[in-house]
């Protein structure tokens, strides 16, 4: 899949044509900091939303504002996916849940 830069303006011209699929806001590698991004399976391309004053990506603090770019766009669906920080391997993994409730979920 092919990354592109695009404007709000742009976004706003993909959504109306039925071209963004999926609209992301990824937390980067900054606490609560996103970026949006467009998915388009049509045209198999990842749209970034860029600033075309700043010509950089365009980021966002906190997750408060995000649903309303989406609207602004005219998304009215919005993924937010955190970011992930790698975990060290660890030994093996547990095969049971205890519930706060005392039951246990065993699991393979």
């Amino acid at each position: 899949m092919q990354k592109v830069s695009a404007t709000i303006k742009d976004f706003q011209a993909l959504a109306k044509a039925g071209l963004i699929g999926e609209l992301v806001a990824f937390e980067i590698n900054e606490p609560d900091v996103f970026h949006m991004v467009g998915i388009s399976n049509k045209l198999a391309t990842a749209f970034i939303l860029h600033d075309g004053e700043l010509s950089k990506e365009r980021a966002w603090s906190g997750s408060r504002n995000l649903f309303d770019v989406a609207k602004k766009i005219g998304c009215r669906a919005l993924t937010i996916k955190a970011f992930e920080k790698q975990e060290p391997a660890q030994q093996e993994p547990e095969q049971q849940i205890t519930l706060s409730s005392g039951k246990v979920i065993n699991f393979q």
